[in-house]
């Protein structure tokens, strides 16, 4: 076992044994900022240096729409800091991801952990520029208008981030939970942007959402229509979309790969700075 491998699996045992410590699975009127505090202090000592992590707040758009309260928020240090009167909250170009963590996930808390995430509003382009030697060396590579690279580059941003998130320190069994989202999706409206990135109960399994390219299409769609039980496929019925864009892959979690959720979660927020050309014009919030 590589050491990696064995580092984020020990981190799992280790979430789990702080979890009992404070109380976790037990009622408790400090059980949400217990929990809370776990997941900040694991992600505050592995993401890149330039996230930071809050707990507790809204996001908002340009437009003046809020978010429900999120838990935790992770941004950008591009982005600008509101944390005056104990008040929180973020724009949401300068959001790289949200977790929604709870102490047990029952269908009731995972409804009410899809409907925080279904909250978040979007991007707008207004607000992200592409830096122009970026758009003059991408340009030299490629045949189309600098307009179409730059477009081309903030729509990749914009469908990938933030990453979405929901934890939980025990839960119900998977065939519960796949019943549950199926059900919570049927008939529903939902941009893909508001599916959540990872759905996970520590040790016990992960669920992640895989999104459909035009460059991995075939391959994709081949595995799952192999294999349907190991996915959730996500239709037009619930991305509103001519054909399926995402499918969300199910994966149990035994002692050998416990703590992969782990280190997918830090990779997200990793790949997060490879967008590190972009700059955001936050004075269009004043106009």
């Amino acid at each position: 076992m590589s050491k990696i491998k064995r580092y984020f699996n020990v981190m799992s045992d280790i979430v789990d044994t702080r979890a009992n410590q404070a109380g976790i699975n037990e009622h408790s009127s400090s059980i949400g900022t217990n929990r809370e505090i776990i997941i900040e202090e694991f992600l505050n000592k592995h993401i890149p240096h330039r996230l930071a992590v809050n707990r507790g707040g809204v996001i908002l758009d340009l437009n003046g729409k809020e978010s429900k309260q999120i838990d935790i928020i992770v941004k950008s240090d591009l982005g600008l800091n509101f944390k005056e009167h104990d008040i929180m909250f973020d724009c949401i170009e300068s959001v790289a991801a949200v977790v929604s963590s709870k102490s047990n996930l029952t269908g009731d808390t995972l409804d009410q952990a899809l409907i925080e995430i279904e909250s978040i509003p979007k991007m707008s382009k207004k607000v992200i520029e592409l830096d122009t030697f970026m758009i003059a060396e991408l340009y030299k590579k490629a045949e189309i208008s600098p307009q179409d690279i730059e477009d081309e580059y903030i729509y990749e941003f914009i469908t990938n981030f933030p990453s979405t998130v929901i934890f939980s320190y025990k839960g119900m069994e998977l065939p519960s939970i796949i019943k549950h989202i199926k059900t919570h999706y049927t008939g529903k409206h939902i941009d893909s942007i508001n599916i959540p990135t990872l759905i996970w109960v520590n040790k016990k399994y992960v669920i992640s959402k895989l999104r459909i390219t035009s460059k991995n299409r075939q391959s994709a769609l081949s595995i799952y229509n192999s294999n349907k039980d190991d996915f959730i496929a996500l239709p037009l019925e619930y991305n509103c979309d001519e054909e399926i864009k995402y499918i969300m892959e199910v994966k149990k979690l035994d002692n050998n790969d416990k703590g992969l959720p782990f280190l997918r979660m830090i990779g997200l927020l990793t790949s997060y700075n490879t967008y590190n050309n972009l700059k955001f014009q936050f004075d269009r919030y004043f106009r």
